[in-house]
Formats: structure tokens, sequence, C-alpha cells
């Protein structure tokens, strides 16, 4: 399974420079979306917090 990044806090903001995995899944707590970020390379701004689960 990918790791996967569930983020929660709307109030924090998400460092630019941190290094993403190729097969990461992002969830989206209280809308249940998946992003799939294997075919991106652009930076993904955001003005949420992201805790890395499963370590």
């Amino acid at each position: 399974m990918p790791e996967r990044i569930v983020i929660s806090n709307p109030n924090k903001t998400i460092d630019p420079t941190a290094q993403i995995t190729p097969m990461i899944t992002v969830v989206i707590e209280n809308t249940s979306a998946l992003i799939d970020l294997k075919n991106t390379s652009k930076i993904i701004e955001a003005t949420i917090s992201a805790r890395i689960m499963n370590i």
C-alpha cells in the first residue's frame, strides 16, 4: 500500500520544500477526496497541514 497523508488541520501550511514520494495518496478528511500525486511534479500550494501516517 502507498503511504498516506491525512490532511486535517486547515490552519497550517504545508512546507513546499518537503520531499513527496511518487506513490503517496492524499486523503482529505470531510470530503473523502483522493489525490494521486504519482504523475505530477508541480508544487502543491495549500493552507493545510499534513501529518504522515504509518511511518
